[in-house]
């Protein structure tokens, strides 16, 4: 009767396991979504509030953040895996860094990335 017994919980557990995965990788999702979301929203928000002056350094540095906007944008409204939100936060974190450039350039304070 033991095997019996060993064989219904081995069964029950390789029924739970598929459970366990799926919720780990939604999970997983959700929190590459809510990062890459939040990566670009703040580099929005830089984008929209960053003034270049007349420094056309300055000028070219907002406007490839800007682009970085755009294109995590692109990227976040088809995105469906982690590593497709991971690849929205590494273009939203770059345009980040176009940014603190521009920021350092003008004196302003530079935003943490």
């Amino acid at each position: 009767m033991t095997p019996w017994i060993i064989g219904a919980v081995l069964l029950v557990a390789g029924a739970a396991v598929p459970f366990w995965t799926v919720g780990a990788r939604k999970r997983d999702v959700e929190g590459s979504e809510a990062r890459a979301r939040a990566v670009y929203e703040r580099l929005g928000f830089c984008v929209e509030t960053v003034h270049p002056g007349d420094d056309p350094y300055v000028v070219r540095l907002l406007a490839d953040a800007a682009e970085r906007w755009h294109t995590t944008g692109a990227v976040l409204a088809r995105a469906a895996t982690a590593g497709e939100y991971e690849v929205a936060t590494r273009t939203a974190r770059e345009g980040l860094g176009y940014v603190a450039d521009a920021c350092d350039r003008l004196g302003l304070p530079v935003p943490e990335l």
